[in-house]
C-alpha cells in the first residue's frame, strides 16, 4: 500500500471533553438470567448502527439461536447518533457496540479505555468492486479529480478513507471546499450542483446513479483504498471485558459467526431487512458489500491505524495488537 505522504492535514478537532459514570445504568444489563431447563445465561445489551446492510447479520443470527447457542441473550439498541457509542459502552448502558472505526481509534487515541473486539463490515477485497465511487455531476464536465474544487461530506472534517483515495487519484484533498451536507443528501449535493463530487457507498451510490444527474468519476478500490480493513467495528469497555473474560470471548465468537453466515448468505440477508425495523425494503445483494470473515486481524487495522496518522487523524503509536482484544484461551 502506498501512502500519499506528501500532504498531511490539519489535525481532526480533539473529542469533546465526555462526562462518563463508570457504574451500570440499569439493573437488567450484563446480568445472568436463568434459562429453560436451569441453563444460565448472560443477558447482553449491544449497540448496533442504523445501517440495515451492517447490522440485520446481529438480527438473523439472534433470530436463529447463534447467540443463545453460546449462553448469550441479546438485545439489540439502535444507535441514534455515532458518537454515543463510545459513552454508552463505558457508561455499562450497553456491554458492546458497534462503532464507525474512525470514531473507535480517536476515541482510543484520547486514552478512552475501549478496545475492539471484532468487525462487521470490510473496505471490499475485489479489485473490480463497485461498491464505492467518487461522483461528479453528469453535466459538469469534470473527468479528472484535478478538476473538483468542491466536495460534498457529512462533515467538513478531515475523512481519512476519502483524502487517502482523491489524493491517490492525483488530487489534493487539503485544497478542497468541503461542504456539509446530512448524509442522506450527499448524492443529492452532487446532482443539484451544490457540490463537485463526493464519495458514495452502496446502496446511495445505486441511488445518485438511477437519477441521471450524476457519473463515476473513479470506483473506489484497490490502491486507492485499504482492502479488506474494517469499517464498522465492535467495541466494549476494558473494564468490563477484564470482569468478564469468558462472556467476551463467546459474544466475540458469536458475532463471527453472524457475519460468516451472513458473507455466505447475502440473498437470505438482503432479504431479512424488512424484518429488522431498520428499512422497509430488501436492497439489492450488491448493496450489502463485503462482511468481515473470522477474527478482526491486527495487521489490517495496522494498514488504516497508518492512514488515519498520515492525516493527522490520530496522534499516539500504537497498532492493531495493542487495541484489538485478545481473548483468553479457553
Amino acid at each position: 500500500m502506498s501512502i500519499p505522504r506528501h500532504r498531511r492535514s490539519a489535525a481532526l478537532a480533539a473529542l469533546g471533553a465526555v462526562v462518563l459514570t463508570l457504574t451500570a445504568c440499569g439493573s437488567g444489563s450484563g446480568t445472568t438470567t436463568s434459562a429453560a431447563g436451569g441453563q444460565q445465561r448472560t443477558a447482553l445489551t449491544v449497540g448496533v448502527s442504523p445501517g440495515a446492510a451492517t447490522s440485520t447479520p446481529m438480527y438473523l443470527a439472534v433470530r436463529d439461536g447463534v447467540f443463545a447457542e453460546l449462553g448469550l441473550d441479546l438485545e439489540l439498541t439502535v444507535l441514534q447518533d455515532g458518537t454515543v457509542a463510545v459513552p454508552q459502552v463505558l457508561n455499562s448502558e450497553t456491554e458492546f457496540s458497534m462503532s464507525g472505526f474512525g470514531p473507535a481509534v480517536q476515541a482510543i487515541d484520547k486514552g478512552l479505555p475501549i478496545k475492539l473486539v471484532g468487525a462487521a463490515n470490510v473496505i471490499p477485497t475485489s479489485p473490480d468492486s463497485e461498491y464505492q465511487a467518487i461522483v461528479v455531476n453528469a453535466e459538469s464536465g469534470i473527468d479528472d479529480i484535478r478538476q473538483v474544487r468542491t466536495w460534498a461530506a457529512d462533515t467538513t472534517e478531515t475523512d481519512p478513507a476519502q483524502a487517502f483515495a482523491v489524493d491517490a487519484l492525483g488530487g489534493d484533498y487539503a485544497a478542497l471546499d468541503r461542504r456539509a451536507v446530512p448524509f442522506p443528501a450527499i448524492g443529492d449535493a452532487v446532482a443539484d450542483g451544490n457540490a463537485d463530487a463526493a464519495l458514495l457507498n452502496e446502496p446511495f451510490l445505486s441511488e445518485a446513479l438511477g437519477t441521471g444527474k450524476v457519473e463515476v468519476l473513479s470506483y473506489v478500490n484497490g490502491e486507492l483504498t485499504v482492502p479488506g480493513a474494517p469499517g464498522a467495528v465492535f467495541i466494549g469497555s476494558e473494564r468490563y471485558m477484564a470482569e468478564h473474560p469468558d462472556v467476551t470471548a463467546r459474544f466475540m465468537r458469536g458475532i463471527q459467526r453472524a457475519y460468516e453466515h451472513a458473507q455466505a448468505h447475502q440473498r437470505e440477508v438482503a432479504e431479512f431487512v424488512p424484518e429488522t425495523g431498520l428499512h422497509d425494503q430488501a436492497p439489492p445483494v450488491a448493496a450489502l458489500g463485503e462482511y468481515q470473515q473470522g477474527p478482526l486481524d491486527p495487521a489490517k487495522v495496522d494498514a488504516l491505524l497508518e492512514v488515519f496518522r498520515c492525516y493527522g487523524a490520530i496522534e499516539r503509536d500504537f497498532g492493531g495488537a495493542d487495541i484489538v482484544h485478545a481473548p483468553e484461551a479457553s
